[in-house]
């Protein structure tokens, strides 16, 4: 029975058959979330991950994304944040991985076939490959949820109304104002609040990102849900 109380963060999400009436075509395809599925459980990881997090933040250092932390100002961890935002990054050096232009580019990772391919005058890559428009659509959510937030306002053509409700009563974020600086900026937002990753949330950032994606893409596509 524990293991079947055990529900993840996912909500079973179902979408609702197109009414007859006039119903507008965003009700129609408004998804339907069973309540029962919320859990707040927490496992000694997340906690481990919540006590690691609190105890940095008290010796003063700086959290710069769900997962990274810098003492001083020379750590700024560019390189992951851009990496997973789909800004173009050249690759350079043996086993380097890069996206220009919308590709994704891998050199060579054997350092011996690097070497020689540098000393034939041949481009050391070992692999190219178009970067897909899932992978484009899901870069709008990485960049927000990398940071520990998520504000629907960025993603107006998606309604989310029943995954706002349904993981801020869950622990997985909690909303706040428009105005709570780099977080939703924007003053014109004040009356749409965006939503700040618990400690819970963090821990959870890469799932939480792959079922916002999953759901964006279900409410467009009529298909199911992760």
């Amino acid at each position: 029975m524990r293991s079947a109380t055990r529900a993840t963060l996912s909500p079973q999400i179902s979408l609702m058959r197109a009414r007859r009436s006039s119903v507008s075509s965003r009700e129609r395809r408004r998804p339907r979330l069973r309540r029962s599925s919320i859990s707040k459980l927490w496992t000694p990881k997340e906690s481990r991950h919540a006590e690691a997090s609190d105890y940095l933040a008290a010796q003063g250092w700086k959290q710069l994304s769900t997962t990274h932390w810098g003492r001083n100002a020379l750590e700024r961890n560019l390189y992951n944040t851009y990496a997973k935002i789909g800004v173009d990054m050249v690759p350079f050096g043996c086993g380097a991985g890069g996206f220009v232009g919308g590709w994704s580019i891998m050199q060579e990772p054997s350092l011996d076939l690097y070497a020689k391919a540098v000393d034939a005058g041949k481009k050391p890559i070992s692999n190219i490959v178009a970067n897909p428009p899932a992978r484009r659509d899901a870069i709008r959510f990485t960049r927000m949820t990398d940071l520990g937030y998520f504000d629907p306002a960025q993603i107006p053509e998606t309604d989310f109304a029943p995954l706002l409700d349904n993981w801020t009563q869950a622990g997985v974020w909690a909303p706040v104002g428009a105005r709570v600086p780099l977080v939703c900026g924007r003053a014109e937002r004040a009356s749409r609040p965006c939503y700040r990753f618990t400690r819970l949330g963090e821990y959870y950032q890469p799932k939480v990102n792959a079922l916002l994606v999953g759901y964006h893409m279900a409410f467009h596509m009529g298909g199911d849900t992760p």
